[in-house]
């Protein structure tokens, strides 16, 4: 007999195990430094729940590593439209513009980290980074 709850439910449980499948996997080879592959499987939870923020995340912290600022760019970019207030997004976004010398654009995403930061905890980085800026610029 065609049960459709039946169907749906056995349908989010394979999801839900492909979504943990991957994302372990990613972990396990982000542990490993091996960025090429962990990209891969965070951008395939991506693809399975476009919401899945640390998913995200961890692309971004491969691609950073990778040297692939403009990807990382994006994926932060991406970050923040998900979650507008995420400080710790508006630091690595900042961080990556910074690399791909795009620095007058990463102090204005630098200072934005500051004013959401509402615990500290990127406030002195992103400080940190907004001198080492002007003291590049300024020499």
């Amino acid at each position: 007999m065609f049960n459709p709850n039946r169907i749906l439910r056995k349908s989010m449980e394979a999801r839900l195990e492909n979504v943990s499948i991957n994302m372990r996997t990613a972990k396990e080879n982000i542990a490993d430094r091996d960025y090429q592959r962990a990209v891969k499987f965070a951008a395939k939870v991506c693809i399975v729940d476009e919401y899945c923020v640390e998913a995200r995340y961890l692309k971004g912290f491969c691609y950073r590593n990778l040297g692939e600022f403009s990807k990382a760019i994006d994926t932060y970019k991406k970050i923040i439209d998900l979650i507008p207030g995420s400080a710790v997004a508006h630091l690595y976004l900042a961080d990556c513009l910074r690399n791909a010398g795009r620095s007058e654009e990463a102090v204005e995403y630098y200072l934005q980290s500051i004013r959401l930061d509402t615990e500290g905890d990127v406030r002195e980085l992103a400080n940190e980074s907004i001198l080492k800026i002007k003291e590049s610029l300024a020499g």
